[in-house]
């Protein structure tokens, strides 16, 4: 369906130490889950083009412990602190879009708590700018000793904002399915993957007869106010 993809690639960002290694996966598999979504509106639209830039930044990322396996360590030093920069604007731009999707299609399907979550996310995401200033040495260094404590702060905001947003996604999961591609599966009988293609079957029923109900409802309301 494409949240639950989603939620796995964006859980990955939850490596603070060796994430060099980790945001390729995440970009790819967020790339893969937007991809699915694109179709749905314009801020999964966005989400996909941006996650193309993610992974194409992550393919670069990759390559400054690469550079110090490599021997190249004094060159590795310099580029390390401001790779974290465009790291968080990126991530910025994409929690930021998908969450526009998901408000966006949940208000469609008046889910408004999780329509509600995901408009708080958007306000809230901005801090991923914030964080990105400071990555950038010239301006920690204008605070002097309390830029240790001010980064350690930054990284317990980090992890909670990503598990806030995590949380969003997986509600986004649960409550939303979204008629994708059409699939050729083969039908397996028993088993997990079997009773998942039948929860995936239940809710895509639910989501197409509520659809239909809906602008029922519309076309009823519209001659009454004729008569």
């Amino acid at each position: 369906m494409g949240f639950g993809t989603l939620f796995i690639g964006y859980f990955f960002l939850l490596n603070i130490s060796y994430y060099a290694y980790t945001d390729i996966i995440a970009a790819m598999l967020c790339l893969m889950a937007t991809y699915k979504l694109s179709w749905v509106n314009r801020g999964f639209k966005a989400s996909f083009i941006l996650s193309i830039i993610f992974a194409v930044f992550s393919l670069g990322e990759i390559l400054v412990p690469a550079l110090e396996l490599l021997g190249f360590k004094a060159l590795s030093d310099t580029v390390t602190p401001y790779v974290a920069v465009p790291r968080l604007l990126a991530i910025f731009a994409l929690t930021a879009a998908f969450m526009v999707g998901i408000r966006d299609v949940a208000r469609e399907a008046e889910a408004f708590e999780l329509s509600k979550s995901a408009s708080t996310r958007i306000v809230i995401s901005p801090i991923f700018l914030l964080m990105a200033l400071f990555e950038i040495p010239q301006f920690g260094s204008l605070f002097g000793v309390a830029a240790n404590y001010i980064a350690v702060a930054l990284i317990l905001v980090f992890l909670v904002v990503v598990a806030m947003n995590l949380v969003t996604v997986y509600k986004a999961y649960m409550q939303i399915y979204i008629p994708g591609q059409q699939k050729a599966r083969q039908k397996r009988k028993g088993g997990f993957m079997s009773k998942f293609e039948e929860y995936e079957e239940k809710k895509s029923r639910e989501y197409a007869e509520y659809k239909i109900k809906r602008d029922m409802e519309k076309i009823e309301k519209k001659k009454g106010k004729k008569k």
